[in-house]
C-alpha cells in the first residue's frame, strides 16, 4: 500500500516542487530509501506498537538470511524501484496530456501489482517449500485479507469518482472525461465524507428498487464553464490582464503625480530666483543713487 502511494507522491514533487536543487534531489533519495527499507521499517513500527521488550525483540526478529532470502529481497526491491520509476513518469506525462478523475484507478492497480509480486515471489523462486506448513498459510491469508480490506475501503471512499455515472448528477460524468480545461469544479473545496454518504444513499436506493440515474451529465452545461472575456478568453486570463492594466494605470498615475510635484518645485525655484534677481537689481540701484558723482575728497580730518 505504501509503495503504491509513493508513486502518486513523487509526481506531485516533480510537478509542483522540483527545480533540480540539492534539497529536492534529497527528497527523491528519501523516497527511494523508504521503499528499500520498507520491510525493516514496518518491523520497527510493529515492535513499537506492541511495546515489546529488547529481549523479546531480539528473540522474535532473529532469522538467518540465506542465499534464497537475499535473492528474493533484492528481486522485490528491484521490481519496486522500476515500477516506481516507470509509474511515476507515466503519471507525470499523462497529467500533462489529459486530466481526469479516472487516474485514481492507478492507485489500486499498483497496489494489486505490488501485492501479487510480494506474495508470489517466494513461490516463484522456491516452489511450495517456501511456504511453511504451519504459519505460512496464515501469514499469506492475513496479508491478502488486509490488502483486500484496504482496496475495499479505497473503492468505497472514492466510488463516486471511480465510477462516472454512479453519483450523477451531483458528481457529473464529465469529471471523468472533461472536454475543456476552462471548466469549474462543481464539487467545492471540501469533500470530507459527503460523497461517501452519497454513495451509500445511492446504493440504498438501488437496493430498494430505485432506477439508475438516466442523466449521467457527460456534457457540461454553460454554467460549468468559467466566464469568458473578449474573444473567448478564459476568465482567469481576463482577470490577470485586468489586474495588469489596473496596476499599470496606478503606476502611470503615480508617475504623473510625481512629475506634477517636480514641475511645481521647478516653478517655485524659478519664482524664487526671479525674486532674488529683482532684489539684487533694486539693491544695486540704491547703491548707485547714494554714491557722490564727480567729487573726490582728500583730507585727513573727519568729514563732520
Amino acid at each position: 500500500v505504501i509503495p503504491a502511494s509513493l508513486i502518486f507522491v513523487a509526481p506531485a514533487i516533480v510537478m509542483f516542487a522540483y527545480d533540480a536543487t540539492l534539497h529536492h534531489i534529497a527528497k527523491f533519495y528519501i523516497v527511494f530509501t523508504i521503499i528499500q527499507d520498507f520491510n525493516s521499517n514496518g518491523l520497527y513500527f510493529l515492535t513499537f506498537a506492541l511495546c515489546l521488550s529488547p529481549e523479546t525483540i531480539a528473540e522474535s526478529t532473529r532469522f538467518v538470511a540465506g542465499k534464497r532470502a537475499l535473492e528474493q529481497t533484492r528481486s522485490v526491491k528491484y521490481f519496486y524501484t522500476w515500477v516506481l520509476l516507470c509509474g511515476m513518469w507515466a503519471i507525470v506525462f499523462l497529467l500533462k496530456l489529459y486530466y481526469t478523475m479516472l487516474f485514481l484507478w492507478l492507485l489500486p492497480i499498483f497496489i494489486v501489482i505490488y501485492g501479487v509480486v510480494i506474495h508470489a515471489f517466494p513461490y516463484c523462486f522456491s516452489g511450495i517449500t517456501a511456504c511453511p506448513p504451519h504459519t505460512g498459510p496464515a501469514v499469506e491469508f492475513a496479508g491478502i485479507l488486509t490488502l483486500a480490506v484496504f482496496l475495499a475501503w479505497f473503492c468505497f471512499a472514492r466510488a463516486c469518482f471511480l465510477f462516472p455515472c454512479l453519483c450523477a448528477p451531483e458528481v457529473p460524468g464529465w469529471l471523468a472525461f472533461p472536454p475543456s480545461t476552462d471548466l469549474l469544479s462543481p464539487l467545492g473545496e471540501t469533500w470530507g465524507f459527503k460523497y461517501s454518504a452519497l454513495f451509500l444513499e445511492r446504493l440504498a436506493g438501488l437496493w430498494d428498487g430505485a432506477d439508475w440515474p438516466h442523466d449521467c451529465a457527460f456534457e457540461p452545461d454553460a454554467s460549468n464553464y468559467a466566464p469568458s472575456g473578449l474573444g473567448g478568453t478564459p476568465q482567469h486570463v481576463m482577470s490577470f490582464m485586468a489586474e495588469n492594466i489596473v496596476a499599470q494605470g496606478t503606476q502611470a498615475q503615480a508617475q504623473g503625480a510625481a512629475l506634477e510635484a517636480l514641475r511645481g518645485l521647478v516653478q517655485q525655484q524659478a519664482s524664487q530666483m526671479e525674486q532674488q534677481a529683482s532684489q539684487i537689481a533694486a539693491l544695486q540701484a540704491q547703491m548707485g543713487a547714494a554714491a557722490p558723482a564727480g567729487k573726490e575728497y582728500r583730507t585727513g580730518y573727519p568729514l563732520w
